[in-house]
């Protein structure tokens, strides 16, 4: 004999970035914001996956905010930047 089972499983949806958002600093993950002033503000971020390509963002990130791409340690907190659109809905960053 068998039961079959049904589970109805609620999955939160994330914020997904692609890994080169991503700056590890002190062992902690941050992502790159780029606000209305155009300057970098370094978020503290906690990730649900990350599988190479992507990350999956749980808290510390909202829709809608621009991220700046490979940017590493290069720059630091509140430095200028130019933001470069690409063709996707991501964006890149270069300094002023």
């Amino acid at each position: 004999s068998y039961v079959q089972v049904a589970l109805k499983v609620t999955v939160p949806s994330y914020i997904e970035v692609p890994v080169e958002a991503l700056v590890l600093k002190d062992a902690k993950d941050f992502i790159p914001v780029i606000n209305s002033s155009h300057t970098v503000t370094y978020r503290s971020v906690i990730l649900a996956d990350n599988d190479g390509q992507h990350v999956k963002v749980l808290s510390g990130l909202s829709q809608g905010e621009m991220v700046a791409l490979n940017l590493g340690n290069s720059l630091d907190e509140g430095s200028p930047v130019q933001p470069i659109m690409s063709s996707s809905t991501t964006t890149t960053a270069a300094p002023k």
